[in-house]
């Protein structure tokens, strides 16, 4: 009888002890250690991204430059780009187009046709199997077609000039050589008539 009703209690103060003296265990386990700050910015942070090379932001700034028009910087820092060492060869070659065009075009405050032919030229020689180095000399030959069209210009221009001044010349000689009052023919003295055969 009396173990029947000690037992459930025995039990149950044994189920306590138990459990107590596990949270006891486990209050005096040493803390887990706390991951430093930087390790978890450093799992939220992206992966790290190489920067580009400096020829590479060259390049980038001198096409930004060129195309809102700011030619001047834009021929420096190709000028810049083409005076380093070890760029790759497709970088050289996007450069030495930009100069060429920058020489090229008529608005640009850089216009210089002659710069640009040897822009082109050295294009055309260095990089001569790339599509820029074959615009290269396909435009070459364009620009020397128009030199050509325009001597021929010049010279049709000098001619039609000479032939407008011996024109005007004969025109006022003809005005010379007429009379001041009429009888005879026109620049014909009257003196100087033939005589008229006998009726």
């Amino acid at each position: 009888m009396i173990n029947r009703i000690l037992w459930p209690r025995i039990l149950l103060a044994g189920t306590f002890l138990l459990v107590a003296g596990g949270c006891t265990r486990v209050d005096r386990l040493p803390p887990d250690p706390v991951a430093p700050m930087e390790a978890e910015e450093e799992m939220l942070a992206p992966p790290h991204v190489a920067q580009p090379a400096p020829d590479e932001l060259l390049l980038d700034q001198a096409t930004t430059h060129f195309e809102a028009g700011r030619l001047q910087q834009a021929a420096n820092l190709n000028r810049q780009l083409l005076e380093m060492e070890g760029v790759p060869s497709t970088r050289r070659e996007r450069a030495l187009w930009s100069l060429a065009m920058i020489h090229l075009l008529p608005e640009s405050p850089l216009h210089d046709p002659t710069r640009a032919r040897a822009d082109l030229t050295r294009l055309g020689n260095e990089h001569g199997e790339s599509v820029r180095g074959q615009q290269a000399r396909w435009l070459l030959g364009l620009l020397d077609d128009l030199d050509q069209v325009r001597g021929q210009v010049a010279e049709q221009t000098e001619l039609l000039e000479q032939l407008t001044e011996t024109v005007e010349q004969l025109r006022r000689i003809d005005l010379n050589r007429r009379p001041s009052s009429g009888g005879g023919p026109p620049g014909r003295p009257e003196s100087s008539r033939p005589p008229q055969p006998p009726r």
